[in-house]
């Protein structure tokens, strides 16, 4: 049986001081009280917002050299106390409802076989329609938590009951320690990591249990600015370079219908950049660039890593 003072927070944080004070102050506010929390900071400054939280949290400050989602939390994955048995990645704009934890810890110990990860339900993302169009190309909402031959993972978000999923997020998910000691995660660089939660749950889901807790509610916070042209851009770019990487590494999964699916998004979005969304053309170009990288890579029958960026 799992208890709370086994479980270790890890949030890797990078100058957003007034995001990650409000996730440790939803994280003292809990019910049920971790064990160790652990701020793995990448910005080298927030050491005085973690500490101000000494009185209330198991709370430890980490200088990161390194910053980066992925090196971050391998470091404080090397400070973890004994007792520990689950640990929790959350992102720094995640905010917790007070009983989120203890209904994790109760579902986590209701189940005949110890999950391998629970991901909490997150609320705050913006919603999509599905639709005859997504359907056709192979992007289609629903069922949750299910990976399409095109390498699209069906969303996991505002869910109404528990899920048995085949993917989980990767900033709001308790993981078995042994999960996360015995499946390395080998990070590439880059300053976006898109898809790095699906490139590291869908091979442990095809083992063991992953799960979406329906009463372990948080929410995102974070409410950025609208992107820019030459953000959407590189984030169009970024995002089908890395999923045709992870279709790549899975032989269940389909390139071509990977680049079908594709060619549907980016149809779809010249219509919407053409009605004045200049952004989203931003984000047109930058897919149909990765499409262009990815096909000939394909052509050539090059190793899809070799063209992340």
């Amino acid at each position: 049986m799992l208890n709370a003072n086994e479980i270790c927070v890890i949030t890797p944080t990078k100058g957003r001081h007034h995001l990650l004070e409000k996730m440790l102050q939803s994280l003292s506010d809990q019910t049920a009280k971790v064990g160790q929390v652990i701020i793995a900071d990448g910005g080298r400054d927030a050491e005085h917002i973690v500490m101000g939280f000494q009185d209330q949290l198991p709370v430890e400050w980490l200088d990161c050299p390194v910053a980066g989602q992925i090196p971050q939390r391998k470091l404080a994955l090397k400070q973890l106390k004994d007792q520990i048995k689950v640990i929790i990645y959350f992102d720094d704009d995640i905010f917790q409802e007070p009983d989120s934890m203890h209904n994790l810890i109760e579902f986590w110990n209701s189940q005949l076989n110890e999950p391998a990860g629970v991901s909490f339900n997150l609320h705050g993302v913006n919603k999509q329609k599905d639709s005859f169009y997504r359907r056709i190309f192979n992007m289609q909402l629903t069922p949750p938590g299910k990976v399409l031959k095109s390498g699209y993972n069906t969303p996991i978000t505002s869910q109404q009951s528990d899920l048995k999923s085949e993917w989980l997020l990767g900033g709001a998910t308790a993981w078995r320690r042994d999960i996360l000691t015995s499946n390395d995660h080998q990070g590439i660089a880059t300053s976006w990591a898109i898809c790095e939660d699906l490139i590291f749950s869908y091979p442990v889901g095809k083992q063991e249990g992953l799960y979406i807790c329906a009463n372990a509610n948080v929410h995102d916070i974070d409410t950025p600015p609208p992107p820019t042209y030459a953000q959407m851009k590189f984030r169009g770019r970024n995002a089908v370079l890395w999923r045709y990487y992870f279709v790549s590494c899975h032989k269940e999964l389909s390139k071509l219908t990977f680049f079908w699916m594709i060619s549907g998004q980016i149809l779809a979005r010249l219509l919407q950049g053409l009605r004045g969304n200049k952004a989203i053309l931003g984000q047109v170009i930058g897919q149909s660039q990765a499409l262009l990288i990815c096909a000939r890579c394909y052509i050539q029958r090059g190793d899809a890593r070799d063209i992340l960026e």
